[in-house]
């Protein structure tokens, strides 16, 4: 009999955790998450929790899981835009849509027990949490932790009537084979124009800001909030969680490898930057492994020799848009991809969600890969 269980003990938190990768074994573009579900259901680590309800659930036949499912309240985004909304997280299921239409029930039962009236996923705390199902591009690799999922999620949630709420998409741009000598010289002149000063992460580390700069970076992000999809306030702290996330990818891979661009103002703050990894995915693909300490020397070993970038974020200071700042960060990365014998870049949200930076590529040989979209059911 199929039934639905919350997760109440360790065990429990085992099989919710292992469900995707039983799931998608057979699956070559299955990528396991750079974030991994012990830090995020862990309400020490965690500090979404402070303002966030969370609970997971399993549907099961017997001791077989068949699929899982994440509720999450999140009150202050519900406050924030005076809405009582409830989003589902982690949805995994085989292709059935009994079990879909189980869990999808559970959802809507912890909403009503809350006075709820809509719902909204895959979505997850806050906007830094991946977002959307994937509804177009089953047939290539994600960028570094996108979600993936089969096909027929989509299906399944629209016949139980969910709604296509929001989409962003991921693109792939190769890299140009030459490039313009005289894009130095631009870049000189745009810097010189509005005093601003250019960095690597080479000259980054060598200035030992790292830390400090990756911070302005983040915080520069911040500011753009309108870029990203159900946002809301967050803390210092999870500010800094994101820092130390960040860092984690920059210092994961090797440095003549990192393409992680600075433009900086008089202030020494961020008005703009770039930062991409060689593909995580299909080396995280090729080795059947989640990111951690042990690998890190393989895949800096194996960065070397990537045919491709995953471009983790791109990001304007508004103030500072149609000035040349994404065209200096743009050249930046083919100049580097050229040297480096890159042959394309895969695209996250942020380039997506970004107009003005989207347009700077207009140029160049663009093409559409994947397309995420997240769904509301109103109740």
């Amino acid at each position: 009999m199929i039934t639905i269980k919350e997760v109440a003990n360790k065990y429990d938190f085992k099989d919710f955790t292992n469900f995707p990768y039983q799931l998608y074994k057979n699956c070559q573009y299955y990528i396991p998450n750079f974030v991994d579900d012990d830090y995020l259901f862990d309400e020490n680590r965690n500090s979404s929790y402070d303002y966030c309800e969370c609970r997971l659930f399993l549907c099961v036949d017997g001791d077989k899981v068949l699929g899982r499912i994440a509720t999450i309240i999140n009150h202050r985004y519900n406050e924030e835009h005076d809405t009582k909304e409830i989003r589902f997280f982690k949805y995994s299921a085989i292709d059935s849509l009994e079990v879909t239409t189980l869990l999808m029930n559970q959802v809507k039962m912890v909403a009503k027990e809350n006075d709820l009236t809509s719902i909204v996923g895959d979505m997850g705390f806050t906007q830094f949490n991946h977002y959307g199902i994937l509804a177009d591009g089953f047939d290539s690799f994600s960028v570094y932790d996108a979600k993936y999922n089969y096909p027929y999620y989509v299906d399944h949630l629209k016949r139980l009537n969910f709604k296509e709420d929001s989409s962003w998409s991921c693109y792939k741009i190769n890299v140009p084979k030459t490039l313009d000598n005289r894009m130095d010289s631009i870049r000189d002149v745009i810097l010189k124009k509005y005093n601003l000063k250019f960095q690597s992460i080479t000259t980054i580390k060598k200035n030992d800001n790292l830390g400090d700069i990756i911070s302005k970076s983040m915080a520069l992000r911040m500011k753009n909030y309108d870029y990203f999809y159900s946002f809301n306030t967050i803390s210092e702290e999870e500010i800094q969680i994101l820092v130390n996330r960040f860092k984690t990818i920059i210092e994961f891979t090797n440095i003549n490898t990192c393409y992680y661009y600075v433009v900086t103002d008089k202030n020494d703050d961020v008005v703009g930057f770039a930062l991409g990894i060689p593909s995580l995915a299909t080396f995280l693909g090729r080795q059947n492994m989640i990111i951690s300490p042990s690998i890190s020397s393989l895949y800096k070993k194996a960065s070397s020799k990537a045919e491709s970038i995953d471009l983790i974020s791109i990001v304007v200071n508004k103030e500072y848009q149609n000035r040349g700042i994404s065209l200096i960060l743009k050249n930046e990365l083919f100049k580097a991809c050229v040297n480096n014998n890159i042959k394309y870049i895969n695209t996250d949200f942020d380039f997506d969600l970004s107009k003005t930076i989207k347009e700077e590529f207009d140029d160049c040989e663009v093409k559409k890969v994947k397309t995420f979209t997240s769904f509301r059911l109103d109740i």
